[in-house]
């Protein structure tokens, strides 16, 4: 069973700490796409249609990436922790603006 948590996913035996994109697909369809934040291939233990573009003879690496339509069994799940993460770093956001905030009225004070 494959989990969606705010900075990885996991298959219970694999980790792949990743990011997410919601709905930034070029076709304009509604997708999540999940970008591993390391160049490894922990992506590809866990899922099948993962791509990675990477060419070795011109020294072009990216990180692994997969999307997953409204068709895909694991979109929905995949699209509730996107919500979530992306909520979590607006609070995180929030919480420093506010912080610096504050400095500032000190200072002009």
């Amino acid at each position: 069973m494959i989990k969606f948590m705010k900075h990885f996913v996991t298959d219970g035996q694999n980790k792949a700490k990743i990011h997410y994109s919601i709905d930034g697909h070029c076709s304009g369809k509604p997708c999540i796409t999940l970008y591993s934040k390391d160049y490894g291939y922990d992506l590809d233990k866990i899922f099948e249609n993962v791509e990675n573009n990477s060419d070795g003879q011109t020294d072009y690496f990216e990180k692994s990436r997969v999307r997953f339509f409204e068709d895909s069994p694991y979109y929905t799940d995949a699209r509730n922790a996107a919500i979530k993460a992306q909520e979590a770093w607006k609070e995180h956001y929030n919480k420093i603006q506010s912080k610096r905030n504050r400095k500032s009225l000190k200072l002009v004070s």
